[in-house]
Parts: structure tokens; sequence; C-alpha cells
């Protein structure tokens, strides 16, 4: 379903006056009438339901004698699944809050009958576009109604008002502008109104949209009014200075948790990567610490140098401990995935490099699951760029589980002569794209809530990534521990 395909429909709260569905239906009709609706629910008491069925149901009910007045096709109103009569649990139906608990009853019923229409498909699109209107009604009810709107509405849904010529305001003959003379009683005796003369025009106002903070699950999961406000209220004090972040490189877990409990009463997430997922995150992780941005190589991104683009590779991945089991059988297990893609385009270009340099030994090793692959691609690198005549470039941070191999620090060597071409870039730009797309789609499913999730999952503003949380509030654990 495409946004266009939600139906429209008028959601209105009544009291003692029915005459605001019509007048409502009206501006509408001559304001946004590509919005006109094509169902209608009223949210009304007792005796305001009374007043609904004797004036504006029936045959010659006022609803539709507008309808065929202007020309307008039926609108659907079905008294059984239409007329929304506020009740308390028992179903006792409620005329007025005369005490505390039936104000909190009046909150809920209001609250809950807007959640179910403002519910999503499962398409994740709204079944209803949505005008709200709070022309009629008490008080309490016109209130609980907007601020219902303001935190459950989703994008298209409207809320207003309805402005009636002061002649015609209140009057009880009065249900909207006529196409021709029509008199009605005027206020004072002896005084009669044209209803055609009347002014009917749309107020709307502005809805806050609260429901990004709350993730389609838990909106659905709301009990009440009260209970709305007080989630609503948790997630407009979070403060990124108490989010805590503690990333594991012997587990590949992610820990979620709060110096002050404010949404995860205490708890800690927790959320398990994949090693190439974590990698990435890892790697992004130490440039955020150390104060350094981080932009993702693209085909208008200029490395300096082959050197530069294959050293980024590999500082990437030697933040994980590579020997591990599970994560070497992930790998060899994978061969079609980006990564496998991704090492075999680096080991494309290291042939490409060769051949230019005249190299024609056979310094390649092939892939194979008995290989450590970073460890071997590294040393397809450097042999190239040793044979032809440079120094070693590819500089891991020290393998813990092999104290014999030599990792000193050699600086890197630029080569003019070489350039990635933008089928590498393009490769490069995907890989990780996609990986922090996956890290940040988990990241999402574990939390409570989208308003937390946007300080965990990786942005990207002004084209360099960062997290929401304070640097000096991320930890990372020493996996030899």
């Amino acid at each position: 379903m495409n946004k266009t395909d939600s139906i429209d429909i008028l959601l209105s709260v009544t009291g003692m006056t029915p005459q605001v569905v019509t007048e409502t239906l009206y501006a509408i009709y001559k304001e946004t009438p590509e919005r006109f609706p094509k169902e209608i629910y009223i949210i009304t008491t007792k005796k305001g339901a009374e007043g609904v069925r004797n004036n504006l149901l029936g045959e010659k009910g006022k609803l539709n004698e507008f309808c065929r007045e202007y020309g307008i096709s039926p609108i659907v109103f079905n008294e059984d699944r239409h007329l929304k009569i506020i009740h308390d649990i028992d179903g006792e139906l409620i005329d007025d809050a005369r005490t505390k608990e039936e104000q909190a009853v009046i909150a809920d019923f209001i609250f809950n009958e807007i959640k179910e229409l403002t519910e999503l498909n499962q398409n994740n699109t709204p079944k209803y576009r949505i005008h709200a209107s709070i022309a009629g009604g008490r008080k309490t009810m016109t209130y609980l109604t907007g601020s219902s709107m303001n935190i459950l509405a989703n994008p298209e849904d409207r809320l207003s008002h309805v402005l009636v010529s002061e002649a015609f305001e209140s009057n009880k003959e009065f249900y909207y502008p006529t196409k021709s003379e029509n008199l009605i009683p005027g206020k004072q005796e002896g005084i009669y109104l044209d209803t055609s003369k009347a002014k009917v025009e749309l107020s709307e106002i502005p809805l806050m949209r609260l429901r990004t903070l709350l993730d389609n699950k838990n909106s659905s999961l709301l009990t009440g009014y009260t209970h709305a406000v007080n989630e609503i209220n948790k997630r407009l004090m979070i403060n990124p200075k108490y989010l805590e972040l503690t990333v594991d490189p012997g587990t590949f877990t992610l820990t979620i948790s709060e110096k002050k409990s404010v949404i995860l009463n205490n708890n800690q997430i927790s959320v398990v990567l994949e090693p190439r997922e974590f990698a990435v995150f890892m790697f992004i992780i130490e440039k955020i610490k150390n104060g350094e941005g981080f932009t993702i190589p693209s085909s208008k991104y200029k490395y300096e140098s082959f050197i530069d683009a294959v050293k980024s590779f590999f500082e990437l991945f030697s933040k994980i401990p590579v020997k591990d089991e599970m994560f070497q059988k992930r790998i060899t297990e994978t061969r079609d995935s980006e990564l496998y893609e991704l090492i075999k385009a680096i080991n494309s270009k290291i042939s490409e490099y060769a051949e230019e340099c005249n190299i024609t030994d056979p310094v390649i090793p092939p892939y194979s699951e008995n290989t450590n692959w970073l460890y071997t691609l590294a040393d397809n690198a450097n042999i190239v760029l040793k044979r032809s005549g440079k120094k070693d470039f590819i500089i891991l941070n020290g393998d813990p589980y092999d104290s014999g191999r030599n990792h000193n620090l050699i600086h890197p060597v630029k080569i003019e002569s070489f350039e990635l071409n933008k089928d590498f870039l393009t490769s490069q730009k995907d890989f990780w794209q996609n990986t922090i797309k996956n890290i940040n789609k988990k990241i999402q499913k574990e939390l409570p809530s989208t308003d937390l999730a946007v300080f965990y999952t990786i942005t990207c503003p002004n084209k360099v990534y960062r997290l929401g949380i304070p640097p000096e509030n991320i930890h990372i654990r020493n996996h030899l521990d």
C-alpha cells in the first residue's frame, strides 16, 4: 500500500453539538477535497451519542442531507463500528468526568481508539489518513484528543478546529452552509439567518508528532494515555552523557547500558555481531575515540595511492582476533559474501600491480581455508611491493598468537604511478555501507525504542561517521582478559 492508498477518515470528538461533524465535512470539501473522508469515526458520550443518532443518522439525517446537496457519495458510517461511546472496562457508559477515576477512563478510551486507528499495516504503512477534529466535545475530551494525536499521529494525519461565522456559531439549527437560501432562527427572537451566507473554515493545529520517539513495537504495547505520556517523557529525558557502550572483541558483542537508568530500567542489552560487522564497528569506534574522522571510500574519493586503500582494509581487520576458530570457519564458508569478494578484489589489484612492475614469479598464494587469510593477504601485498623495490607497508596490530612474526612499523611509501580504479573503490564503498546498514538494523532490533537507538547506530553527518554517545563513554575490553 502506497501512502496515497491510505483511507481518508474523519475522526470527530463530539458532545451535545453533533453539528461539528457536518461543519468539518463541509470545510474539508471546500478546502482539501482530495482529502475528503470516506469514513467517519465519532468519539462521544452516552448523551452525545443520542444527539448523533437523532440529528446526523438515518435517511433524513443531516449527514445524508449534506452528501445529497453537494453530490457526494455516501460516507461510510456504521453505528456499531464507527460510533465510539466512552465506557469503562466493565462496559458502563460514561457521560462526564465527575471523578478522577472517570477522568482516567476517558483519557485511556480516547487514546486507545486513536492508537487503533493509527496502527500500521504489515507493510509498515498507515491504513488510515486521519483528519481529527476537536471542534466538539467537552474541553477535557478535546484536550485528550489533541494530546493523543500529538503522541500517535502518522506523517499525513491532521488535527483541526472548525471556525464558524459568529452569528451561526453554537446555533443548534445550523449544520453547514447550504447551496441555496435556507432560513433558520437566529439567537435573537424574530431574527432569521440564511445558512447559505454562513462562513465555515478549518483552522489546522500543528502536531508535534512524537510517534517517532516510540517504535511501532512499543506503541502497540502502550496500555493507555498516562502510560504513553510517561514513556514519551522518559525518552525526552534521555541524556547521551548517561549512555554507555562496551565493545568486546573476544565475543563480537556490544553491550548497551545506562549510568542513570531512564529507558533500560537498570538492564543491559547485548548485540552480537558477525565478525565482519564487528570489525567495521570496531574500526569506526577507535577512530571516534581517537578524535579522528572516517569517510567511506567511493568512486569520487581519491586515495593517495594503492597503499592507503589496502592499509585501511588491513587496519580494519586487524582489530579482531583473526585466529578465532569460529571466525575462520565463518570466513571460509562465505565465499560468495561481500567480504570474500573484497578480498578477491584486493588480490586482483595486487596481481595487476605485480604485472606493472614486471614481477612474473608466482607470489600470490591461493585463498585456502587452511591459511590465515588476513596475514596471507598482507604478505601478498608486501611481497609485491618488496620485489618492486619498495618497503613493507601493511602494519597489523601484532598477532597475539604468533610471537615469531615481525611487526615492526614501516612507514608507507607513496606510489604515484598506481591509482585504484572505479570498480575497486565502488566495491569497497558497497562493502562498508552494506555492513554498516546491517549493524544498525541489529542494534535497532534489540533496543526498546528508536530514540535510544539513534545514539548507538552509526550515522554520517557531513560525510563523517560517528555515534551519538560521548567517546569517553565507549569502553573496549581486551579480548585477552
